[in-house]
């Protein structure tokens, strides 16, 4: 069953319809990267921080926008625009693991190492959630809220 999914996610990413929303997930990577920056260059911090999820958040919106009307659907866009975007917490997150790992403890870089795979499935799982999240309102927004404007929308 976790095969399929593995190969279905696998034939979303490389389909040509998902195209711009794995470009926007892209595009969102910078940008958190530039807002989470205090947590990797911050000499005093170790072992935690925030890593902002709102760039993610916006391509999800923008992505749910532009795929409200394809047949390709914006939730599964969203969710891969989430993966892609999740590039910049993992990214994030072994930088700050190579950073706690030279000042603490070897007992406590065991553990850090031991955690890292569970952390990072739970981070880009989370990445996805924000991307879905994002586009199902960007989703609202072009399908139902617009609708609800007092002037005329241009088609």
């Amino acid at each position: 069953m976790a095969a399929s999914r593995l190969q279905e996610l696998r034939a979303d990413i490389t389909d040509e319809s998902y195209r711009v929303a794995i470009l926007v997930g892209i595009a969102s990577i910078p940008f958190t990267v530039f807002l989470s920056r205090g947590l990797v260059f911050d000499e005093g911090q170790i072992a935690g921080g925030r890593i902002t999820g709102s760039p993610l958040l916006v391509a999800g919106v923008v992505v749910g926008y532009l795929y409200s009307e394809r047949p390709s659907g914006s939730r599964r866009a969203g969710v891969l625009t989430g993966i892609t975007g999740s590039i910049a917490v993992v990214l994030l997150y072994l930088l700050n693991l190579f950073a706690t790992i030279s000042s603490v403890s070897q007992w406590v870089a065991v553990v850090a190492l031991l955690a890292t795979p569970l952390a990072l499935v739970l981070g880009v799982l989370l990445c996805a959630f924000v991307g879905l999240l994002g586009a199902v309102i960007g989703d609202w927004a072009r399908t139902t809220a617009l609708d609800r404007l007092p002037f005329p929308r241009k088609e």
